[in-house]
């Protein structure tokens, strides 16, 4: 019977020697730490997490770049000597869109600019700003420009885009989402091909950080929009570009975007450093698809302003 005794506990130890072994091994894959990883292990676990999101990870460059990164990572002391390594990876396996941002670089990034609205002959103009503040700026974001809408129940609106390089687009579709008809907006495509629909409820989209709720949200349908980008018009600024993309009363005004027209997926790090990686390309509401690929207008414009407002008053 003691004999026995000693055999089960025996066998408990095992099992929770195991169990440590397993979690010290393979928690830091699933963000669950019991000791600060080394330096190895950091950047193993960040190439791991590109490996398996990058939108060009299937490929013969991103192969050889893995590679050559898990054997420079051996020899780095700490975390900081690991991120150059970890910069020029997620260049490969995401492209230009994707980037790596410490604690200190995300908090100098986090900015919040008032939408600029003013309302003359008919025509409403509306220039939303990047965006990357807090929730409670975000509704204020949104219902501003929603509320303008509403007020002015104009038939004529111009949306400026232009110097909008992106951050959240959840408060810069939200506020607008009057003049969207409710369903999917566009599609997120994987490497694999599968779509993601991303649809409009009311003024909410199913991705985005924020969750926006405007106030009065009435659908403002059959208005003439003018869309204003330019080559500042980057990423979430192009995606809200695109929500309108493909609908008969939206023309776009100005000269090529930015080119970021892609979706990236944030991972946290240990020690709080983010790796925005690309997962996604873009599909319109009418099928064309963006991966990193520029917006052109309608109309090629040095003075966009005028040119809209002449579209608009015909």
């Amino acid at each position: 019977m003691k004999h026995r005794g000693f055999k089960i506990i025996g066998i408990i130890l095992a099992l929770i020697i195991l169990l440590f072994y397993g979690l010290c091994q393979y928690g830091p894959y699933f963000n669950f730490y019991l000791f600060p990883p080394s330096a190895a292990k950091y950047g193993q676990v960040a190439l791991n997490d590109m490996d398996k999101h990058g939108i060009y990870t299937d490929s013969k460059l991103w192969r050889t770049t893995k590679k050559q990164v898990l054997t420079k990572i051996k020899t780095k002391k700490n975390y900081k000597q690991v991120l150059p390594l970890l910069n020029k990876a997620i260049k490969t396996a995401g492209g230009k869109h994707s980037s790596i941002l410490t604690k200190s670089s995300r908090e100098m990034n986090s900015k919040f600019s008032p939408p600029t609205i003013k309302y003359s002959d008919n025509i409403l103009y509306i220039h939303e700003p990047e965006f990357s503040g807090s929730a409670k700026q975000g509704n204020a974001y949104a219902n501003q420009i929603n509320e303008a809408l509403q007020k002015t129940q104009t038939s004529k609106v111009i949306l400026d885009l232009s110097n909008n390089t992106g951050g959240d687009m959840g408060p810069m579709i939200g506020g607008i989402s009057s003049l969207l008809p409710n369903g999917e907006i566009f599609s997120f495509v994987s490497q694999s091909g599968k779509a993601t629909a991303i649809k409009l409820f009311g003024s909410m989209i199913n991705a985005g950080s924020s969750t926006i709720k405007v106030n009065h949200p009435q659908k403002l349908s059959h208005r003439k929009i003018a869309v204003i980008i330019n080559n500042l018009t980057a990423s979430s600024g192009e995606l809200t570009a695109l929500s309108l993309w493909g609908l008969s009363n939206v023309r776009y005004f100005g000269t090529a975007s930015a080119g970021y027209t892609s979706v990236n997926q944030t991972f946290t790090l240990f020690d709080g450093t983010q790796m925005n990686l690309t997962t996604n390309s873009v599909r319109t509401r009418n099928g064309k698809n963006f991966l990193n690929d520029k917006i052109e207008p309608d109309q090629f414009s040095n003075s966009p302003v005028k040119s809209a407002t002449d579209w608009l008053t015909r």
